[in-house]
């Protein structure tokens, strides 16, 4: 049995999920020389853009939402997949807001000063007379996290070479002994855990820890004189604060670079393995760890760098005074706590709706659909809630007279493979919604495992999808893939779910060995559906069924919808 805890150093003062929350609108209109948001200009040019929104809701699409105010408003406003636009994913809630100071607000919440997003406009071709508008995401604002991950690597890496210099040079203090000042003890441990990482580590190992491509783990047998210090130095530690437990014999170092959820700025973790004797004297392994480079002073660096990015015009660093006004009773009818799901984003969502009941305030959020940590229910003001809210771990800001919040979660949690085109959702949607059961047809689903990566599959089955488009037959699409993806670009589901099936060598290697163990000239791949059961039968020349794999189609979770209207 093996058993795996970490406890690190910083546990007391890292941020459990590090959020930073922005704003809506950049700019009230006017524009700044560097941005493209809704100007003045384009309001006087459109009056249409005047007209008043209400719209609430969670983790909505940009698609989405823009498809909706399309519809309600007569503006046609769009976003792409082919750039990610439209796959962005947003919380809000707006009360007669002007639309195009909800655009701007759209646009604000994913921009950065050095990847912001933009507003194009053009003549309606079918109405000369009107504007269409377009939500861009420029090439800058798609390599933006990338390139935050890449300085965040390059300092993470930096830290670790600058440590293990420093460590092999003699201590500053004529000693290296910890005692009883903790600050030495600290120091002494430091330089223990650095100099057996550059003694017991050969260059490629480093750089493949530092790179994520790998852990690794050094045997006790390998541990020399660096690794028998960096032990000792552990050991004394914890006999000083546990005086009575034995300290297990130590059979492995393992380091690795390891990631807190919603975090992203790593550490550098060594985990001592141990073996100990468990009950009725059998043996158990558990390891612990702690991080020795990266980790909170390198989070709360990035962080601060990412809010001025986000601050893009002087105006979003300033609060409004009725940010202090004392927050109205919530009514009777909207007394409740929130939280409608595991996934912390939506107890998040429901805390921030009832803020804006009861200080009747609009918001936009990047709302994390794990976010963990509960800031509570609102009281007092919204600056006495905001400051709960950034020792939650997230950040605030205003713009125009809209609260604004997001999570630099995202830079790590959401990369660019994973993104979920809405166009592929809105058509699935669309044919959930049009037959009693909700459910998608197996040709649907062949279609998802040609159009869809790995990586977005498994986005979908993710559980932080709960009730979002997480369809459990994505694990069937995910299993499948080969065979699924295989029968539709080839053109060949008329024939498998015909009486006499397709050839099976018509499909790719890969999914003629996922259906059948060493697959042989003459067999032949039938698709059998009965009502929602569906069975890939692979039969031989002869009509033996060779082998069998059936699934059910379930029903695809259609939204519950946001409340969207206009006035």
């Amino acid at each position: 049995m093996t058993g795996h805890h970490t406890s690190n150093r910083w546990a007391a003062t890292r941020i459990a999920v590090v959020c930073v929350f922005w704003c809506a609108s950049t700019l009230c209109g006017a524009a700044a020389a560097n941005a493209s948001p809704i100007t003045d200009d384009m309001r006087r040019q459109d009056p249409r853009l005047e007209r008043p929104v209400t719209v609430s809701g969670y983790r909505l699409y940009v698609g989405e939402l823009l498809d909706r105010w399309s519809r309600e408003t007569g503006v046609s406003a769009t976003a792409s997949d082919r750039d990610g636009a439209a796959s962005d994913r947003l919380s809000l809630s707006l009360q007669h807001i002007p639309l195009a100071d909800a655009m701007n607000a759209v646009r604000s919440l994913f921009s950065y000063q050095d990847g912001l997003y933009q507003w194009e406009r053009d003549k309606d071709p079918q109405h000369p007379s009107l504007w269409t508008y377009r939500l861009v995401r420029t090439p800058l604002a798609r390599a933006f996290p990338q390139s935050i991950r890449q300085g965040i690597d390059r300092d993470f890496s930096h830290e670790i070479q600058d440590k293990i210099a420093a460590a092999r040079e003699p201590a500053q203090d004529g000693g290296d002994a910890g005692g009883a000042d903790p600050s030495a003890e600290e120091s002494h441990r430091d330089r223990a855990a650095m100099r057996a990482l550059g003694s017991l580590l050969t260059p490629e190992q480093l750089s493949d820890i530092m790179e994520g491509r790998q852990d690794v783990r050094i045997p006790e047998s390998q541990f020399g004189d660096s690794g028998a210090a960096f032990i000792a130095s552990e050991q004394a530690v914890f006999q000083r604060h546990n005086p009575r437990l034995s300290w297990p014999a130590p059979t492995a170092l393992i380091v690795k670079k390891h990631y807190v959820d919603g975090e992203i700025a790593p550490d550098l973790t060594v985990y001592v393995e141990q073996t100990y004797q468990g009950a009725g004297g059998t043996p158990l392994t558990m390891a612990s760890g702690n991080g020795w480079a990266g980790g909170y002073p390198l989070e709360r660096t990035w962080q601060s760098r990412l809010t001025d990015l986000w601050r893009i015009v002087p105006e979003e660093r300033s609060v409004p005074g009725f940010a202090g006004t004392p927050l109205a009773p919530l009514p009777q009818q909207g007394r409740h706590a929130g939280g409608t799901g595991p996934g912390g984003g939506s107890v998040l969502y429901e805390r921030l709706l009832t803020l804006s009941r009861r200080a009747k305030v609009s918001f936009v959020a990047r709302v994390p659909a794990m976010f963990r940590s509960d800031p509570g229910p609102p009281s007092e003001t919204i600056n006495a809630y905001t400051d709960r809210l950034r020792k939650a771990g997230l950040d605030t800001k205003w713009s125009c007279g809209i609260f604004a919040i997001t999570s630099h979660a995202w830079i790590r949690d959401e990369p660019e493979e994973r993104r979920i085109p809405w166009t592929l959702i809105r058509r699935f949607r669309a044919t959930a919604a049009g037959n009693p059961r909700h459910v998608l047809s197996f040709d649907d689903l062949c279609a998802a495992a040609a159009e869809l990566s790995q990586a977005q599959l498994q986005q979908l089955c993710d559980p932080a999808q709960w009730q979002m488009d997480r369809w459990d037959n994505m694990r069937d699409v995910l299993e499948w893939q080969p065979a699924l993806s295989s029968l539709a670009r080839n053109g060949l589901l008329p024939a498998a779910k015909s009486t006499d099936g397709a050839p099976l060598s018509a499909l790719s290697q890969e999914a003629r060995n996922l259906l059948v163990d060493r697959p042989q000239p003459g067999d032949r791949l039938r698709i059998v559906i009965e009502d929602t059961l569906v069975t890939m039968r692979v039969e031989s020349g002869s009509g033996q069924v060779r082998s069998t794999h059936s699934f059910v189609l379930q029903p695809w979770p259609l939204p519950d919808g946001a409340e969207t209207a206009v006035r």
